[in-house]
């Protein structure tokens, strides 16, 4: 199984049994945490696994939550990095990477929005590390068979990506026909507002790649994406909304730049992101802001 497939089962695990990771699991994870960033050396970035989630709950209680309420679970991977918006996509895009291999373990995950990184520091014993920008709550889910029934429809066994690597890409179908996404709302060419439609996409070889970003998780769910095709660059836009945080905003821009490469990749498409040369005016409304270029 490819990551394309665990990604299409993409779901945040709120409920987790009470009991922690068997100890090859944390072994495993901990390695992830220690590897190297994709992206290169990122000021601040650093990975922690939280033993003790019963103790942290408590102590991170009215310092993080999801949507103000802290999510109880075994345990927990506290995120820290510098909090300059392009550390903080570049985080965010590193560990959505572990969260989809969590997945392939059969390990529960959810992402949790740090309220007060000073005091949830300084309540867990965090002072000397860089800004706390998110949290993520692990362990094995409470529903029996979770997962097995998420990739029920897969037609690939489910594999530990970290002893099995990934099997080539195999699209879901309906009637042996890849399934298609209105794309109008959040791509256009060239210019702001210049929708396109499917059948560009497919011209251009980007239909496969933007019917996987619906799966890409967001504050709120709220998917607050826009693309501009530019000939061989690709422009992510953020939605700026009042009631997220910067920290927040970035986070979501870093987890969408995670799935859009993943898909490029896997459809033969390879490129990198940058985050210089964003000053072209592409007549970009003011409440977004140009988070990325990709170039392929």
């Amino acid at each position: 199984m490819n990551k394309l497939e665990i990604l299409e089962k993409r779901k945040s695990c709120r409920n987790y049994k009470k009991k922690e990771l068997v100890e090859e699991d944390k072994r495993d994870l901990c390695s992830l945490l220690e590897a190297p960033h994709p992206m290169g050396n990122i000021p601040g970035y650093e990975l922690v696994f939280v033993e003790d989630g019963q103790r942290a709950a408590i102590k991170l209680g009215g310092f993080a939550g999801y949507n103000g309420v802290m999510i109880d679970a075994p345990h927990y991977i506290a995120v820290f990095s510098n909090s300059e918006p392009d550390n903080v996509r570049m985080t965010a895009y590193a560990v959505e990477d572990i969260v989809l291999r969590m997945m392939a373990m059969g390990i529960g995950s959810c992402w949790i929005t740090v309220l007060d990184s000073y005091a949830a520091k300084t309540s867990m014993g965090w002072r000397d590390k860089d800004e706390l920008v998110a949290l993520v709550a692990l362990g094995y889910p409470k529903e029996d068979n979770y997962f097995s029934r998420l990739f029920s429809n897969l037609k690939h066994p489910l594999v530990n990506p970290l002893k099995e690597g990934y099997a080539g890409l195999n699209l879901e179908t309906k009637n042996d026909i890849p399934l298609r996404e209105e794309t109008s709302s959040f791509v256009y060419l060239d210019r702001w507002g210049n929708s396109t439609d499917y059948d560009e996409l497919e011209r251009r070889g980007l239909d496969r790649v933007y019917y996987y970003l619906k799966y890409a998780p967001s504050w709120g769910n709220r998917q607050p994406w826009k693309f501009i095709v530019d000939h061989d660059d690709i422009i992510l836009c953020i939605h700026k909304n009042p009631q997220v945080s910067q920290v927040s905003e970035n986070l979501d821009g870093g987890i969408a730049m995670y799935y859009f490469k993943l898909a490029m990749d896997e459809n033969g498409l390879s490129g990198q992101w940058t985050f210089n040369n964003l000053d072209k005016d592409y007549g970009i409304p003011e409440d977004y802001w140009m988070t990325g270029r990709f170039t392929f």
